[in-house]
């Protein structure tokens, strides 16, 4: 995409996330018994899969043997294509392995817990269909045992620099007339980048999952610039079956 002025160059720019005032962000539904407190036999409105417990009617655990996996769940209705932050109070008590957190359709891998309890995070964007959508705390093929104690969901803005006419997110970058885009999915907005226009697919982690019919459409415009040419660079990560295919359109 060209053209700046002669000269002119732009740096890439982090995105930074504001945990929104109510004048900005509308108030979204708590999360059922976030502090998995209530209950008779079982946590109100959380569900467990596998192997786990109800400790002391106030902490959700789950167990592993290495080669399985088990989780609590909590049914909760996200609004498709806005963005969200996710907080867990989490702890390790034996063993080795990933606790997995989040919204199914955005998991966080959390691999460095301690025996001392400490916050864990995730900022995501929802899909812009959404099947099936509840919250998750478990583990991925770990050893031994992790516990969860309370849980907190906030909506976020995102916020971008504008330098001049131009507004530039987390990965991109204008050099010498030249823009580039190269999505970094470890930074701490997950799977959202400025340009991000539509998406179905799932992410986990740092990496987007394809099913059947999924599909994500990333838009790039800037005011002055015109698009000449492109280059486009993807890569494949674990794979079982099927096809991938790209399309590019002005």
């Amino acid at each position: 995409m060209k053209t700046l002025a002669p000269g002119t160059t732009t740096t890439s720019l982090a995105l930074a996330v504001v945990c929104g005032a109510a004048s900005a962000l509308a108030a979204i539904p708590p999360i059922p018994n976030r502090d998995f407190r209530e209950g008779d036999q079982a946590p109100a409105a959380w569900k467990l899969v596998g192997n786990g417990r109800w400790v002391d009617r106030e902490v959700l655990e789950v167990t592993g043997t290495g080669s399985d996996s088990s989780y609590w769940r909590c049914d909760y209705r996200f609004e498709p294509a806005r963005l969200y932050r996710f907080r867990v109070r989490a702890r390790r008590l034996s063993g080795s392995g990933i606790a997995v957190t989040g919204p199914v359709f955005a998991n966080r891998d959390v691999y460095r817990l301690s025996k001392d309890w400490q916050w864990a995070e995730s900022l995501f964007r929802v899909p812009d269909r959404l099947f099936e959508t509840y919250l998750r705390l478990g583990q991925w093929h770990a050893t031994g045992a992790i516990q969860f104690d309370s849980v907190a969901l906030t909506p976020v803005l995102a916020v971008h620099r504008r330098i001049g006419p131009l507004v530039l997110g987390e990965g991109e970058s204008i050099h010498e007339g030249e823009y580039l885009f190269s999505a970094n999915f470890d930074h701490r907005g997950g799977n959202y980048h400025r340009p991000l226009f539509w998406a179905d697919a799932w992410f986990n982690s740092n990496r987007w999952l394809f099913g059947r019919g999924t599909r994500i459409v990333y838009r790039f415009a800037l005011p002055g610039c015109r698009f000449v040419r492109g280059d486009v660079d993807l890569s494949v990560n674990y794979h079982s079956r099927g096809r991938c295919r790209l399309e590019v359109s002005r």
